[in-house]
């Protein structure tokens, strides 16, 4: 082929035709797929994914944590019975040890295998509404959420919620509800803090619901930052 003509995926810059070595011939670029996953991109409101947050770059600190990673990869090959059933992951914890770096894990691997990612905080949801036309940008964001393979929703508890705030956040949830999407939501809280943060009206309907979906997994171990932290100190003083 000529290679003037193969040019590269405006989306991810992989060039359009490339050489399968495993099957041994020449495979297309879907540009289609690359669209997609390109799209929710951009419409995520959370920090982008991180490209080095991989397994490969995992260090497990204890078994729970290893056994965690299994979990975590299981969730990624057996993907598309989670799609179609709705089924996600409530990862609960203290901060600095490894929530979202293991969401950021499975969404980049999600994302190679051609499946579309959506994420943000809801601090950062609630920001954006205000920032725009607020039902127009409401109606676009749960449009995504909607037609996206998998939300991500991190660090849930740390926004301070107002009236306003409770029923764009039920209308958030009810919505990765009534459309069964795979979510993925992180939070420092544990699951009576949780229940708390999430409750309008006297009613725990929103936690009810991420527990019908989502299977937890408590990160119970010293956090990750503070360890890097205090190596990071030994260097200088």
């Amino acid at each position: 082929m000529d290679s003037s003509l193969n040019k590269n995926c405006p989306h991810c810059g992989k060039l359009e035709f490339e050489w399968d070595n495993e099957n041994d011939e020449m495979k297309r670029h879907n540009h289609t797929i690359c669209y997609k996953i390109a799209k929710y991109e951009k419409l995520s409101i959370f920090d982008k994914l991180h490209k080095q947050n991989t397994f490969e770059n995992s260090t497990s600190t204890n078994e729970k944590e290893s056994a965690y990673i299994n979990s975590f990869k299981k969730y990624c090959n057996n993907f598309d019975k989670a799609k179609e059933s709705g089924v996600g992951l409530l990862l609960t914890g203290n901060a600095g040890n490894g929530k979202t770096f293991y969401s950021n894990c499975i969404a980049n691997v999600l994302k190679e295998k051609g499946y579309s990612v959506l994420s943000f905080n809801l601090s950062g949801y609630m920001q954006e509404l205000r920032k725009f036309d607020e039902k127009e940008k409401e109606k676009e964001l749960l449009g995504a959420v909607e037609t996206v393979d998998l939300v991500i929703i991190d660090d849930v508890g740390s926004e301070n919620i107002t009236e306003w705030g409770q029923e764009k956040m039920f209308n958030l949830f009810n919505t990765i509800y009534l459309h069964k999407k795979s979510c993925i939501v992180t939070t420092n809280n544990n699951a009576s803090e949780l229940g708390k943060h999430l409750t309008i009206n006297g009613s725990n309907k929103i936690l009810d619901r991420l527990l019908e979906l989502c299977k937890p997994f408590k990160f119970d171990w010293e956090s990750r930052r503070k360890k890097i932290g205090q190596e990071k100190f030994k260097d200088i003083f």
